[in-house]
């Protein structure tokens, strides 16, 4: 069935549209992936940590004292909390009654009612003199969580899913931690890997943190080793950010960030002088990759799909970067490469240049072109030499056959009836 050039137009113009559609709903990745962290991690501490820790009198009172003394440290900061972390020698349970009670709980709740005590005071002192604001909205008195809570949590947890008992006591914990860090990195800008909005001070140097950084890979890696698939999931979409770097668009919200990527670039600008820089980033697709095609088995019908379209977005990152260079092509894809190529070569020529030969080789027109190609190509000459040569050694024998010197070949290689004759002859 032949299709008109405007039926052809119009399965183009659908093709378009459905190259568009894959690639905006793949181009959510890092902040889909925050959001959702953030969503399950507060869940599971609503849902499974927080009323465990109501039924447990000896958790509410390391928590009792646990506040009382953050804030005596910084009333109403997350740093208070910090520091009794740092300085208190923290068992699993109390880690992670700690970190949810900053992720969810009543620890939270103080620091947000100190921020927002702040920021109401400064803006009463900003707006003495301004007209009165209007009242807010409903949707606005919400409680918004805080950010330096968040922060305060996610460290506190990822200590908790990289405690020696989390596999044991509670395999659920490495998520929670990982998902928890990956909500709010410490230190960054949301997780987009922007510069933070207050500098830090001059005596505690420390970069934007992100959620392309080492720390979320091996929180994910180790959440993904216990066998969780949406940690898979989410490991395979870092490490996919990190190695689409400065090729993917930073309006999409998949990629790692402009700080990020600058401090990755200027980390491995020399590829040359350090050939690991390419290996670390070669070795993120290629991890990618594994946890893509094996999530494609997932018994989750919608993680599968999932999974497929981000190993279709891989695999058109690889060609990029080996179109511009930024990537070496693998070795063993470059000898099987060379190999096709020469015996793609060398079938052609069977085809069509020694069986076309062979088949024609009684004509005429064969003839008169193996007369011209032997006149004019030289091949003639090399005949004759090569004739020549080869007629050296017999030449040689001959001679010395009529000095002497040699036996003669004839006398060995008589006939019957000559050897009999020859015999009559001496009998004689």
């Amino acid at each position: 069935m032949r299709r008109s050039p405007r039926a052809w137009a119009a399965w183009a113009a659908l093709a378009a549209l459905a190259s568009l559609a894959s690639s905006s709903a793949l181009g959510k990745g890092l902040e889909t992936l925050g959001e959702s962290a953030c969503a399950d991690s507060r869940a599971f501490c609503e849902d499974t940590v927080l009323p465990a820790l109501a039924a447990d009198e000896r958790l509410l009172a390391f928590l009792a004292e646990t506040r009382a003394a953050a804030s005596a440290v910084a009333p109403g900061r997350a740093d208070g909390y910090r520091a009794v972390a740092a300085t208190a020698s923290l068992k699993f349970p109390e880690t992670l009654a700690l970190g949810c009670c900053l992720l969810a709980g009543e620890c939270a709740a103080d620091v947000r009612d100190a921020e927002d005590e702040d920021a109401e005071d400064e803006d009463a002192a900003s707006s003495a003199d301004a007209d009165p604001a209007p009242p807010s909205s409903p949707s606005s008195s919400r409680p918004k969580p805080s950010r330096s809570a968040r922060e305060a949590a996610a460290e506190i947890l990822a200590l908790a899913a990289a405690h020696p008992d989390a596999r044991a006591k509670m395999p659920a914990a490495t998520l929670l931690g990982a998902d928890a860090f990956a909500c709010e990195p410490p230190g960054g800008d949301g997780g987009r890997g922007e510069a933070a909005t207050e500098p830090p001070e001059p005596s505690e140097p420390s970069e934007p943190s992100s959620r392309c950084d080492d720390r979320v890979v091996e929180l994910y890696r180790r959440a993904a080793d216990v066998g969780f698939e949406v940690a898979a999931l989410r490991l395979g979409q870092t490490l996919l950010a990190r190695f689409g770097g400065r090729f993917v668009d930073p309006s999409s919200g998949a990629s790692c960030g402009a700080a990020w990527i600058a401090r990755r670039d200027a980390r491995d600008s020399n590829l040359a002088a350090d050939p690991s820089s390419a290996r670390r980033v070669t070795a993120d697709g290629a991890e990618a990759k594994a946890l893509f095609r094996r999530l494609l088995a997932s018994a989750d019908l919608g993680r599968d799909k999932i999974a497929a379209m981000w190993l279709e977005r891989l695999n058109e990152l690889e060609e990029l970067r080996l179109r511009s260079g930024a990537m070496a092509p693998d070795a063993a894809f470059v000898a099987a490469e060379y190999v096709v190529r020469r015996f793609a070569v060398a079938a052609a020529v069977a085809c069509f240049v020694l069986l076309p030969a062979w088949l024609l080789r009684r004509t005429r027109v064969a003839s008169r072109v193996a007369e011209i190609a032997w006149r004019f190509t030289g091949l003639g000459l090399v005949a004759a030499v090569a004739r020549t040569l080869a007629a050296v050694p017999a030449f040689a024998r001959r001679q010395a056959e009529n000095f002497g010197v040699a036996p003669h070949r004839r006398t060995r290689r008589l006939t019957k009836r000559a050897a009999a004759k020859l015999e009559r002859r001496k009998a004689r």
